[in-house]
């Protein structure tokens, strides 16, 4: 068994950035009761829209993945931890939370998703897969997974219990195995094509 929960970008919480200079949509988050007096989190799934050059937000200890959504995206630049040129949609690129990372536009506005996880407790298990009318198998290992469209209507049939699930574009449905124990499904596109971003949170053992 399991449980979901389908969101639209309306349901997204709006906040300014950690550094004050852009904004954040904020899709979801995990805190667990030691993160609540200081705002810390195991977890959390984010899009930025990004409409000027700036450093990038200050997060110690935390693991970073980001990939372009929208526009022509922008360079990275974290002095001697590297530089990388994010300027192809949909191609994630990870790195560290306390490296000083400046975010420079290539040309004009860019919205980008982010995934960040405290790496002592979590890792995240980042992937996109093109799909087509042929379903592709899913595993669900019984940790949280997060499905979300960054093109076209993405549709998910889980096998047990039988029940079909269909994610529009921009949609992210959170998917959150209430056992252990392997279950399985079928990812397809529902028209020609789709994009569908996963992201699989594994919690680190104590």
């Amino acid at each position: 068994m399991m449980k979901t929960r389908l969101l639209a970008p309306r349901d997204f919480r709006a906040m300014p950035w950690k550094n004050g200079l852009g904004i954040t949509h904020e899709i979801a988050v995990f805190r667990s009761l030691e993160d609540e007096p200081s705002g810390t989190f195991v977890w959390r799934l984010s899009m930025a829209e990004v409409g000027t050059s700036a450093p990038f937000s200050h997060f110690p200890g935390c693991d970073r993945t980001i990939l372009l959504v929208d526009g022509r995206g922008m360079t990275l630049d974290s002095g001697s931890d590297g530089y990388h040129v994010l300027d192809h949609k949909f191609q994630p690129y990870s790195f560290c939370g306390e490296w000083q990372t400046e975010g420079t536009l290539i040309d004009g506005p860019c919205l980008d998703f982010n995934i960040m996880v405290d790496r002592s407790r979590a890792r995240a298990e980042v992937s996109v897969k093109t799909l087509s009318r042929t379903p592709q198998p899913l595993p669900l290992r019984g940790s949280p997974l997060a499905l979300f469209a960054l093109s076209g209507t993405v549709q998910l049939r889980s096998e047990e219990p039988s029940h079909s699930y269909t994610i529009p574009t921009r949609h992210i449905l959170l998917v959150e195995p209430e056992s252990a124990a392997p279950l399985s499904g079928w990812l397809t596109a529902q028209a020609q094509e789709a994009t569908v971003l996963l992201i699989e949170i594994s919690r680190q053992p104590d």
